[in-house]
């Protein structure tokens, strides 16, 4: 299957799954966070002398709380609040927040435009932390990065029914490898990431494409993913954390056929508050 950018993607099936990747579909989210994402925020911001509680703090908000799998740009500013209140004192914060709530995209590129457009020193840290972000995700082995028990076996039963789409807030270049090399990508249709706006936006976009609404069902390990899905018009099915295998099983022996007789309606409220109540 050659899979598209969101621009050129053209639907061939009625119904569209739209799935995550990290923490979703690909084991990830941990190794990211504790590995990269919490120590280039230590280093960006020169923590050191708080680093436990700065990398648990960052952990908290990423990978425990409400907000896991917020976009990065987003936890970021969240956590730099938190140590600005508890530890040291953060210049720019305003800025950052300005920036947040105008740009169209938050990527690096969008970054990139906002500092040489006279942009300040809080934005030039951010997109140094970022890139170095991409840099040490980058050098995680493909062992590190292995998709869920369970995936494969639901896209090859998925791709005879329905388009797959990957809706996702990393970057596409991160995205696009990982699935490529686990032998993945040949399943997907479409790659709608962070270079092309918030999962909201992306789900939007693909319903634009001739979707029926209640004919896409995103997937995904956190409650911005449902939250966006909600936002969207579309329907919402939760990787259970800790049980994200089992999710995968149901989902292929019982839920995507719901989902394609036009049933699952009637099994999402329970899902989703099993769901919902670990974060609780």
């Amino acid at each position: 299957m050659l899979h598209s950018r969101l621009s050129d993607f053209k639907k061939k099936k009625n119904f569209l799954i739209c799935i995550d990747s990290d923490g979703t579909a690909m084991d990830v989210m941990n190794i990211k966070h504790k590995k990269c994402f919490g120590p280039c925020f230590v280093k960006e911001w020169q923590l050191e002398d708080f680093e436990g509680e700065a990398l648990k703090l960052w952990n908290n908000i990423n990978l425990y709380e409400r907000t896991r799998g917020n976009n990065r740009f987003l936890t970021l500013y969240m956590a730099l609040c938190e140590v600005d209140k508890r530890f040291k004192k953060i210049d720019g914060l305003p800025e950052l927040k300005k920036w947040l709530d105008n740009t169209k995209s938050l990527s690096n590129q969008s970054l990139i435009n906002a500092i040489e457009d006279g942009g300040g020193e809080i934005l030039r840290k951010t997109l140094n932390w970022s890139q170095s972000v991409n840099v040490s995700t980058a050098l995680l082995t493909y062992d590190d990065k292995k998709p869920f028990d369970g995936v494969r076996e639901c896209l090859i039963n998925a791709v005879k029914q329905v388009d797959v789409a990957i809706v996702s807030s990393a970057g596409y270049a991160i995205i696009e490898e990982e699935w490529r090399y686990h032998d993945l990508i040949r399943f997907v249709n479409v790659l709608a990431t962070q270079e092309d706006g918030t999962k909201k936006v992306c789900l939007e976009q693909l319903a634009q494409k001739g979707y029926d609404k209640d004919k896409i069902l995103m997937i995904g390990d956190a409650l911005s993913d449902m939250d966006a899905a909600k936002q969207a018009g579309t329907l919402f099915y939760p990787m259970i954390i800790d049980g994200e295998s089992q999710s995968w099983q149901e989902l292929k022996d019982k839920y995507l056929q719901q989902f394609v007789e036009g049933k699952y309606k009637d099994s999402q409220p329970a899902l989703e508050t099993q769901f919902e109540n670990f974060f609780n």
